[in-house]
C-alpha cells in the first residue's frame, strides 16, 4: 500500500506541473491511472475527481476509450452499475464511430468479456456480504 501512495504522490506531481502535456492521448491514460491508483488506497476524493476530468474532456476518445476508463475506475471503487452503464455507452460509442469493422468486433469483445468480470466481482461481494451478515 505505500508504494502506491507513493505512485500516487508521483502521478499527481506530473497532473499539477501539466507535465503530461506533451503525450497527447497517453495523458489521458496517465490521468486515468492516477484514479485507479487512489481508488486502490481508498482515496474516493481523487478517484472521483479523475472521474469528472475524464468525464468533461472535449475531445472523444478513440471508441470512446475515456468511457472505458471511468468504467474501469467506478469498478474500482466498486460502483458496479455505473461501471456496467458506462461500458454500454462505449460501446455505443464503437458503434457509432469505429470505421474499422475488425476493429469494433475486437473491442466489442473486450467490453464484453470486462463486463463478464464485473458481474463476477459482484457475485463474489454478494457471496462474502451474506457470509459476513451470516456470521455477525
Amino acid at each position: 500500500m505505500v508504494r502506491l501512495g507513493e505512485a500516487k504522490a508521483i502521478f499527481e506531481s506530473l497532473v499539477l506541473t501539466n507535465a503530461l502535456q506533451p503525450l497527447g492521448d497517453y495523458a489521458i491514460e496517465a490521468h486515468a491511472h492516477l484514479g485507479f491508483i487512489a481508488a486502490r488506497i481508498g482515496d474516493t476524493t481523487t478517484a472521483l475527481a479523475v472521474d469528472r476530468w475524464l468525464a468533461d474532456l472535449r475531445t472523444p476518445y478513440i471508441l470512446g476509450q475515456n468511457t472505458e476508463l471511468r468504467g474501469a475506475l467506478h469498478a474500482l471503487l466498486g460502483h458496479g452499475d455505473e461501471a456496467v452503464r458506462l461500458l454500454h455507452q462505449a460501446m455505443g460509442a464503437l458503434f457509432r464511430e469505429g470505421g474499422d469493422a475488425l476493429e469494433v468486433v475486437k473491442w466489442k469483445d473486450l467490453y464484453d468479456k470486462v463486463e463478464d468480470a464485473l458481474d463476477r466481482c459482484e457475485d463474489v461481494g454478494n457471496v462474502l456480504q451474506s457470509i459476513a451478515i451470516k456470521n455477525a
